[in-house]
């Protein structure tokens, strides 16, 4: 569960009502600026959104059984940069709050040790030479098979850090469909599978006409699901300057396929407004 906007940014009482028993909470609110690092409009509406947000969040988090802050930086509310950053720090967070995750695991009788043996005996596979296949982009899985090469990994490992290699490079629903390892070689083999965009629908234009949205966009029908180029897509329209939201978010669909749907909200002609943007992406 993940961001009810102003009422509910940790919605940790709905977790617990929907039945989980132990419940971590992540806290990537941005913490309030000081006055000397406001400079405009957009700024007091961002420090205004934040300040009426801080005291839902306090009782929310006093529910979790463990909490997640990593450390943002300077990265900000309206800020989409620096993921692989940001993802560095959310893995170093996660890792400094084991030892409550475990003793909240402990005090609700979970058993995590069978798990854990199970993982320390998988064997190590030293990694000599890796080859990718049925990605969009072979150079994402050359990338990928660079860094490995050299390394030793088990199974579990070398999937885990194949689909964060991809999650942090833009393409977060890739999917492995068989690793094949030959230890006489040292050689892996990985089949991917990449989910793609079955369409792309529209709302909220009521005088911008279609086709100038689909100008703008470099994402089309049948190309794989990359977050970094719907960034890219709702920059460019975000820098037409006729819309005031632009918001945009993958949707998952039968059969595996994903759809795009993108919402704006045209500015009225004559007047200037502030606005924001964002995208989102489900897995």
């Amino acid at each position: 569960l993940a961001d009810g906007g102003l009422v509910k940014n940790i919605p940790v009482d709905v977790a617990r009502a929907a039945g989980a028993a132990v419940v971590i909470a992540v806290d990537i609110g941005t913490p309030p600026r000081r006055e000397a690092e406001l400079s405009g409009l957009p700024d007091y509406l961002s420090q205004s959104i934040v300040l009426m947000s801080l005291e839902a969040d306090r009782r929310q988090k006093a529910m979790a059984d463990a909490v997640i802050v990593p450390d943002l930086g300077d990265h900000t509310l309206l800020d989409f940069s620096g993921r692989a950053e940001l993802i560095s720090q959310g893995e170093a967070s996660a890792r400094a709050a084991l030892p409550a995750i475990r003793a909240a695991l402990a005090a609700k009788g979970l058993d995590v040790t069978a798990e854990a043996k199970a993982r320390a005996a998988e064997p190590v596979w030293a990694i000599r030479e890796v080859r990718v296949e049925g990605l969009a982009d072979p150079a994402l899985g050359a990338a990928w098979a660079g860094r490995a090469a050299g390394a030793a990994k088990t199974r579990r490992a070398a999937e885990k850090d194949f689909l964060s290699f991809c999650a942090e490079a833009g393409h977060p629903l890739v999917a492995v469909e068989r690793m094949a390892w030959d230890e006489s070689h040292g050689r892996l083999a990985i089949q991917a599978r990449e989910a793609r965009v079955e369409n792309i629908t529209f709302t909220g234009n009521v005088i911008t006409r279609e086709w100038v949205l689909r100008r703008e966009l470099r994402i089309r029908a049948g190309d794989p699901v990359n977050l970094s180029a719907l960034e890219q897509d709702v920059q460019r329209l975000w820098a037409t300057g006729l819309f005031e939201v632009v918001a945009a978010r993958f949707e998952p669909e039968p059969e595996g396929r994903v759809g795009l749907r993108i919402r704006v909200r045209e500015k009225p002609p004559g007047r200037l407004r502030v606005g924001m943007h964002w995208n989102q992406v489900i897995s």
